[in-house]
């Protein structure tokens, strides 16, 4: 079955790229211990540590705490954790839990070379990706950040990014994805 650009950061052999362009949600399961991905996306990074891969991310990547803020309201609240958003009994841990996220952040990427990029610089960018692909703005930000920097492949656990054809970007991610983004591109070539 040919790759279509797409590869499983959780496979035994792999070609590490010399460039990859991170998204929040790659860096999230990176970071939290707890996540569906934790164990395998920290272990890829550290295979990039290894191999000397530089790292590529817009500083949207720093501003979206919003993920990690919410994990302790919808464990706390599954069924009506925005309704509850405002409750003391998680604020605590929420807060806790962004500023040990942006600690480990800063130091994990304080082992690489990386390439920082403001949402400034690729706006105009975005609305050609969301036009193009259907990307949300937070995903076109990400993928304008790949073009913008060279670094054309995208560490993500978002499907999404199957979206933008292989030439553009390659996309490493769990191995649960990997099928799900290669029929999206499957489809995506034959209506292209």
């Amino acid at each position: 079955m040919p790759s279509r650009g797409v590869f499983s950061f959780e496979a035994r052999q792999l070609v590490l790229p010399p460039e990859v362009t991170l998204d929040t949600s790659f860096i999230v399961n990176a970071l939290i211990e707890g996540e569906p991905h934790h164990g395998s996306a920290r272990a890829f990074m550290e295979q990039l540590a290894d191999a000397r891969t530089t790292l590529a991310f817009n500083t949207l990547l720093e501003l979206e705490r919003e993920i990690a803020f919410r994990i302790p309201l919808v464990e706390r609240f599954p069924r009506d954790w925005k309704r509850r958003r405002h409750d003391g009994r998680s604020l605590r841990r929420a807060r806790r839990l962004v500023q040990q996220t942006m600690t480990s952040w800063w130091d994990l990427r304080s082992a690489f070379a990386y390439l920082e990029v403001g949402v400034e610089e690729v706006l105009d960018a975005v609305e050609e990706l969301m036009g193009a692909f259907g990307l949300s703005s937070n995903d076109a930000i990400h993928a304008a950040t790949a073009e913008y920097t060279g670094a054309r492949t995208m560490a993500s656990t978002d499907a999404g990014f199957a979206l933008v054809p292989e030439p553009r970007l390659a996309i490493y991610t769990n191995s649960g994805r990997v099928r799900v983004c290669r029929g999206m591109r499957r489809r995506l070539q034959r209506a292209g």
